[in-house]
């Protein structure tokens, strides 16, 4: 019985001295540097599926932009 007394303190001593540790690091705050918002791309959604793409990845067609060639031939006869 003494045993498993010993060994619930030390796990208690070792789970408070590593979240005491944890906490004590620094968080590094998000990258907003002007490169990473220059990558950034408008998003647009298929007209047949509604998949969310990149405007420089759409397919233009008449009725709208699609995700791929099949999708503007699809919906567009």
């Amino acid at each position: 019985m003494k045993f498993f007394l010993v060994i619930a303190v030390v796990i208690a001593a070792v789970w408070l001295w590593r979240s005491g540790r944890k906490s004590k690091s620094p968080v590094k705050p998000p990258d907003r540097s002007p490169q990473s918002s220059a990558s950034t791309q408008e998003m647009i959604g298929c007209q047949l599926c509604g998949t969310h793409l990149p405007v420089s990845e759409a397919h233009p067609g008449k009725l709208g932009m699609y995700c791929s060639a099949e999708h503007r031939h699809t919906a567009e006869p």
